[in-house]
């Protein structure tokens, strides 16, 4: 990940949840963090409170990350997953760069993708 990528993510997360360190009782069904790599729309992620949705193109399941690329964010499980569209991953607690770890580590797996550039926005979760 780009240097400027981590500073975009841990800048996000900050505002999102007021500090680096996250934990299941900050409000997280208020706001979500959305990451994208620049240049691929189907490369995303959504953190919010002790959860991660991501892109998931696979159609085989995705227990086998919980140890490759969640390690950072043990323990943790894959709650729900949709073959070839997306995953749910909750872990325990996690700071930035913990967060940061899982997702590099999550891009370059699933991706492939060594040098790429994270763009990040902090949005609210509609009401009904």
């Amino acid at each position: 990940m780009q240097e400027e990528s981590k500073e975009e993510v841990r800048r996000i997360l900050q505002a999102a949840f007021g500090s680096l360190s996250l934990h299941s009782k900050l409000p997280s069904r208020e706001f979500y963090a959305r990451l994208n790599v620049v240049g691929r729309p189907g490369v995303w992620v959504l953190i919010y409170g002790d959860y991660m949705d991501f892109s998931y193109a696979e159609n085989s399941s995705p227990v086998p990350l919980i140890t490759e690329v969640f390690a950072p964010l043990q323990p943790a499980e894959i709650i729900d997953w949709s073959p070839g569209r997306s995953a749910c991953v909750q872990y325990k607690a996690a700071d930035a760069e913990m967060l940061s770890q899982a997702i590099d580590a999550l891009i370059k797996k699933l991706y492939g993708l060594a040098d790429y550039k994270l763009a990040g926005s902090l949005e609210t979760w509609a009401r009904a």
